[in-house]
């Protein structure tokens, strides 16, 4: 996870860095999750590689921020 906020939308959500998981089909990479459609988390235990290097820490679509990497 890289930003916790509320997005542009008026949604509590995170941008983070999706590794495994999600919709069949989907590709992992950046994605920007609303709390309310969060189903399951779990911790990996791979090390992390934050911050990637194409993070932006002022995200335009979180223009309210309570927490960034």
């Amino acid at each position: 996870m890289h930003i916790v906020g509320r997005t542009s939308q008026g949604n509590e959500a995170i941008a983070g860095y999706q590794v495994k998981g999600g919709k069949p089909g989907s590709a992992g990479g950046w994605k920007n999750l609303k709390f309310d459609d969060i189903i399951s988390a779990e911790i990996d235990e791979r090390a992390s590689l934050a911050p990637r290097p194409d993070y932006n820490p002022d995200h335009p679509q979180f223009p309210e921020k309570y927490a960034r990497l």
